[in-house]
């Protein structure tokens, strides 16, 4: 990130880099040290949420308070770090139960986690999921009516290219429908799905980026590519060619 002069990073947290269970504020002070030595700085948490065993709207409820504790611990590091945002989604609940239970767990999970981050100083983001990733929040009207069933006071809202064109919804959707409170883009490809580095699904980049200008965007954006083996072997060559894009994109 250093050699491509990118000052502001979304860190994932998740073994081994940076594992929110087990890390401890001296490590996190360290990796604070690391980056202020760099000029660089952390702008959002995003911890490990959609894989299994990170579920805040799990029935069971070990599972659910440990996940939730992840969250309060994210909330506190990113005190630390001097991080704005916490990252947050919807969680799942089980596929043979009325989808309303794990709704209303994981409204009450984003209520708690909310409410914590913001006794520390620390704004949460949310971001909606495709089906393959939660049976809950994976719409924008779904996202509409879970802001309406939590605390939503200490939250801004996340849009990502691939679960907004899965969903069949547009950037002006989304900007109409949280005014103002949009602060987050994941700008990523897909065939809609695919989380892909630019070019290599069938998206409208460029277009999408001209609605993110229309629409007077300028918050955090990040390219969040995984949905290709390669991308992890090839990790700087891969956000190179985003960059490229995205300069062409904006110039």
């Amino acid at each position: 990130m250093e050699s491509l002069d990118l000052r502001s990073i979304e860190l994932w947290g998740i073994a081994p880099h940076f594992h929110i269970p087990t890390i401890t504020d001296a490590e996190v002070g360290e990796i604070a040290k690391n980056f202020a030595h760099r000029d660089m700085k952390v702008v959002c948490l995003t911890p490990e949420q959609v894989l299994y065993p990170v579920n805040i709207a799990s029935g069971d409820r070990s599972v659910r308070t440990a996940s939730i504790d992840l969250f309060k611990r994210g909330a506190q590091i990113c005190a630390q770090l001097g991080s704005p945002y916490l990252f947050l989604t919807p969680g799942r609940g089980y596929e043979d139960e009325p989808m309303e239970e794990g709704w209303k767990r994981s409204a009450e999970s984003l209520s708690i986690v909310g409410e914590y981050a913001a006794s520390l100083g620390v704004p949460c983001l949310f971001e909606s999921l495709q089906r393959f990733e939660t049976n809950l929040v994976k719409s924008l009207e779904d996202m509409r009516r879970m802001v309406s069933d939590m605390d939503d006071s200490n939250y801004r809202f996340v849009l990502d290219t691939c679960a907004m064109s899965a969903a069949g919804d547009t950037i002006d959707d989304y900007f109409e429908a949280f005014p103002g409170k949009i602060a987050h883009v994941h700008l990523v490809d897909g065939t809609p799905s695919g989380h892909l580095a630019w070019g290599d699904g069938e998206l409208p980049m460029y277009r999408f980026v001209e609605e993110l200008e229309k629409n007077g965007y300028e918050g955090l954006l990040t390219f969040e590519v995984f949905g290709n083996g390669s991308y992890a072997l090839r990790p700087k060559r891969t956000l190179e060619r985003c960059l490229a894009e995205f300069d062409k994109a904006t110039t």
